[in-house]
């Protein structure tokens, strides 16, 4: 599936109404400590719903910093 900026999604949602593969249509960026969300859009019955977007940190940024 692409979505709207050209980016190929491996996790496709499906519509929880009729189970049609949905599309993403926008992201709205992370702020501060709450993470980013991806919003979906039904193109067969038009339903939307948005999902958080959690990145996996770095190996090496999990790593406590001694001082």
């Amino acid at each position: 599936m692409t979505s709207i900026d050209g980016e190929q999604s491996s996790l496709v949602p499906h519509c929880e109404l009729c189970s049609t593969a949905m599309t993403l249509i926008g992201r709205l960026p992370r702020i501060s400590l709450q993470p980013s969300v991806q919003v979906f859009r039904c193109l067969s019955c038009n339903h939307v719903v948005s999902a958080e977007h959690r990145l996996s940190a770095p190996s090496g940024e999990a790593t406590a910093r001694g001082g």
